[in-house]
């Protein structure tokens, strides 16, 4: 948040595939812009986790703007999923696949009754991981979206892609503070990776 819009370039993405940014740059919108301007020119794919409720309800005509300029990929709580479209009512995969029809591959994560993943004419149901004790949410979305990012990345199906980020989720919600120990994750590389295609 501290750099300035002038200071991005197409250069600052040679070399990546993929840019994700964090709903909270949104405030920021000159450097939103200016960050996805500079993303796409340098041929990157993007994605978008929308963050909190707030930065929806502050952003909405903006994020629709992005979403049908070409975000490739939104992340979205069951908060944010509902503000952006100002419905308290519809079912998640009925709101999924609305976002979807905003040409985005619509990611809507619903805690722990899992998420709802559509992306044209595909939705798919993603199953949690269930856990006995939650010791702290906090990243658990964080790792979701990275777990899916992993596997989606690297060509997995979506489901795939779902079930590796449903892993990273519930394992972030054992520790306290937003990050999976190292040597938890050596725990985790032979489960995530047996989720992948075989």
């Amino acid at each position: 948040m501290t750099l300035a819009p002038s200071e991005i370039s197409t250069a600052d993405f040679s070399g990546c595939r993929h840019a994700h940014i964090e709903g909270y740059l949104v405030f920021n919108r000159a450097l939103a812009d200016a960050v996805l301007t500079a993303a796409r020119a340098a041929g990157c794919t993007t994605s978008l986790d929308l963050s909190s409720f707030e930065v929806v309800n502050a952003s909405r005509d903006w994020l629709m703007n992005q979403f049908r300029r070409g975000i490739d990929i939104v992340f979205a709580n069951e908060d944010e999923i509902r503000a952006i479209f100002e419905d308290q009512t519809s079912d998640y995969p009925t709101l999924a696949k609305k976002l979807a029809d905003l040409g985005v591959l619509a990611a809507v994560k619903v805690g722990k009754d899992g998420a709802w993943i559509a992306h044209g004419r595909e939705l798919h149901r993603i199953e949690p991981v269930a856990v006995a004790n939650v010791v702290d949410t906090n990243g658990a979305g964080d790792a979701w979206a990275a777990g899916f990012l992993f596997g989606h990345l690297r060509g997995w199906p979506l489901p795939a892609s779902g079930a590796l980020a449903s892993l990273l989720g519930s394992e972030t919600v054992l520790h306290m503070g937003p990050i999976i120990p190292d040597t938890h994750f050596e725990l985790l590389r032979e489960r995530a990776m047996a989720l992948g295609p075989k």
